[in-house]
């Protein structure tokens, strides 16, 4: 497949003062932000799923994808080793009470692991696990896989991402996916290490029904804007008539700024070309959203570390290439202060710890009318734990913070959120309980958490999966992610990671309700 792609810079990103630092805090208001450049793509050509073999070709080593702060990694090795001045005091207190999730609702299945990620002669590490359900499947991607199963948990294919996407020229990390429940389309999306200076592939694969052992339209871009631009941490994003694609952007080891374009979907759906403005320069990890209703702006937002704001930006009328623009919001302030995780997570009985990331959201958000939800992981006291926050981003408000944590001596860290049509509220994250000396408790857990609308979270946080061992490989991931079921519009399905005994990774992906 030929895709073509043509670029045009100019200072106005610059001129308009728009930086990679995001949203001046003395701001207030919105500035619209000028792009900086247009991507372009031909006609995809269509893969069939069912044709595709298992194994891929030998080619280029499978290598670990390190992880890339958007600050100097001196100075995120001090953060992060450093217990911050926290305005939540000294930390967590104990918990207790009976949860109310309800038990009796969960359903755990066996998820793609580490074997099975295997591509092009070697696997991956960490698994950057990213899930979507539909009404007959449950989809998993990894590095470096795509693995369909049933929603009973029945294992239908795995293809290597390399043979999925026909792409061997480098390895392929950072998959991401999305199954679009009005259109009935499932979206997934990798990125390749760059194949020169100049030459970067994003892929983006849509299926042409909403089976996804079927046909897909393939499209393959170019995003190496600038000479040694690295496009990392990419994701992808919904409203109603559009995807947004999203990424930070490194040049060699320097932070320029994230870069965000959207597509109409009535062009990704059908597989036909495009060509959309590109917006360069934004906030570091801008987070995308899952847009639940009908609403013409999608809100962008994403944590400023270090204060006790979030970072908010307005993309209006994403299906219409040129005629969408981003406005540049204000902050808004959340009330506490937004400080980097103090350390790794600690398991018991090893020195071995897990990289708990640096504050940026590691899902989507999610937005209902003008309320964005989302969670990460912050510093509390001496702790990383979750941070869960929503945020009338409209009228730059705070309207909801809570601490999530599996008990008062945990390490918590990866998370996501989620939120129903009745405005239920699900999120699951990973834990560990250094000082536990327990397998059953202290070795990484998948965690869950929630309220109906309306209520509280519950008192005591309730564990789906806990590992039997520590885990030695100390990146446990960019992704997870929780989805509302487009079944029943209500119960809630996720997947994330967990320690297999032989020191791999595996996954479990699973289906909750809240009463």
């Amino acid at each position: 497949m030929q895709l073509s792609r043509k670029t045009f810079f100019s200072l106005t990103a610059l001129l308009f003062g728009v930086t990679a630092s995001g949203v001046n805090a003395q701001q207030k208001e919105a500035v619209k932000i000028p792009p900086t450049g247009k991507l372009e793509s031909s006609a995809a050509r269509v893969m069939d799923f069912s044709s595709l073999p298992d194994v891929a070709p030998e080619g280029t080593k499978v290598r670990t994808n390190p992880f890339r702060p958007t600050i100097p990694m001196s100075l995120y090795n001090r953060l992060k080793t450093t217990p911050p001045a926290n305005s939540a005091g000294s930390g967590k207190t104990a918990l207790g009470g009976i949860n109310p999730l309800a038990a009796t609702k969960i359903k755990l299945y066996e998820g793609l692991n580490q074997a099975q990620s295997a591509d092009s002669g070697g696997t991956w590490s960490p698994s950057d696990c990213n899930g979507a359900v539909s009404p007959t499947y449950y989809v998993e991607v990894t590095n470096a896989a795509v693995g369909v199963f049933t929603r009973g948990g029945t294992n239908k294919s795995i293809k290597p991402l390399s043979v999925f996407f026909g792409y061997t020229t480098q390895p392929l990390f950072d998959p991401h996916i999305k199954y679009d429940s009005v259109w009935g389309r499932w979206i997934v999306t990798a990125t390749a290490f760059p194949e020169d200076a100049d030459h970067m592939a994003l892929c983006i694969a849509v299926s042409t029904t909403s089976n996804p052992l079927g046909s897909y339209y393939q499209y393959r871009l170019n995003v190496a804007f600038h000479s040694n631009d690295f496009w990392d941490y990419q994701k992808i994003g919904l409203t109603q008539d559009a995807v947004l694609f999203n990424a930070n952007v490194f040049n060699g080891n320097n932070f320029s700024g994230a870069s965000l374009f959207s597509v109409a979907k009535a062009l990704l759906y059908n597989g036909y070309g495009f060509s959309v403005p590109i917006w360069q320069g934004l906030g570091a990890t801008l987070t995308l959203p899952v847009v639940q209703d009908q609403s013409a702006v999608a809100y962008l937002i994403y944590p400023n570390m270090g204060s006790r704001t979030i970072g908010t930006y307005a993309l209006y009328n994403a299906s219409h290439a040129y005629d969408a623009f981003v406005l540049n919001g204000p902050n808004v302030d959340v009330g506490i202060t937004l400080n980097y995780p103090p350390t790794n997570a600690r398991q018991p009985g090893t020195a071995d710890v897990i990289d708990t990331l640096d504050g940026r959201f590691a899902g989507n958000t999610v937005q209902v009318g003008n309320v964005i939800y989302g969670s990460h992981c912050i510093a509390l006291g001496s702790f990383p734990a979750i941070n869960v926050i929503g945020i009338d981003v409209a009228a730059n408000t705070k309207i909801l913070q809570k601490y999530l944590f599996a008990n008062a001596i945990s390490d918590d860290f990866n998370s996501q959120v989620a939120v129903n049509a009745a405005g239920d509220i699900a999120v699951a994250w990973s834990s560990t309980n250094w000082s536990n000396w327990s397998a059953t408790v202290g070795y990484p857990a998948i965690y869950i958490n929630g309220k109906l609308a309306g209520g509280v979270f519950a008192s005591k946080s309730k564990s789906l999966f806990n590992s039997s061992v520590p885990y030695s490989g100390f990146r446990w991931g960019d992704y997870t992610s929780l989805d509302v079921d487009p079944v029943d519009g209500k119960t809630f399905w996720g997947v994330n990671q967990y320690a297999k005994p032989d020191g791999s990774w595996g996954t479990k992906f699973y289906n909750l309700g809240v009463n």
